[in-house]
């Protein structure tokens, strides 16, 4: 917690404040590493229609919103550049639950498999494999 106070506080200070003259705030940090230069994130719109992630920008002039959507990207890159079809360095990879009954197990994976022929018109293949999590392990070797 911090507290600052003062005799004379600016307008607005005033105008959030119900005690100007002293404000407590709570203060957190959150430690992330930081994507390389390569990376460009991108503002998300409301009619977007597609997964966004919100931050604070605390940089900001109180006149503006502190929250910006950004949204959710993939970063691929070809293992090859100069190649017109190739795999990626690393994949996008999500993992379907074992749990998931069938057909409804097999409709999923399908259906992420699906979006394969949108990457390979962009020249990458492989890129978005389905997988059941029965490949995923923890350290001492059993299945998650």
């Amino acid at each position: 917690m911090l507290t600052f106070a003062g005799e004379s506080p600016g307008p607005l200070v005033r105008e959030v404040a119900p005690a100007p003259e002293a404000l407590t705030l709570r203060e957190h940090h959150s430690f992330v590493q930081l994507p390389d230069n390569d990376y460009q994130p991108l503002a998300s719109t409301r009619g977007a229609g597609i997964s966004a992630s919100a931050s604070s920008i605390m940089r900001r002039r109180w006149t503006q919103p502190i929250r910006k959507q950004f949204i959710s990207r993939h970063r691929l890159k070809k293992k090859d550049p100069s190649a017109a079809m190739s795999d990626p360095v690393k994949p996008i990879t999500y993992y379907l639950d074992r749990g998931a009954p069938e057909p409804i197990r097999s409709a999923l994976l399908d259906g992420a498999r699906w979006w394969n022929q949108a990457f390979e018109a962009a020249g990458f293949r492989n890129a978005y494999p389905g997988r059941t999590d029965a490949r995923r392990r923890r350290s001492d070797g059993r299945p998650v």
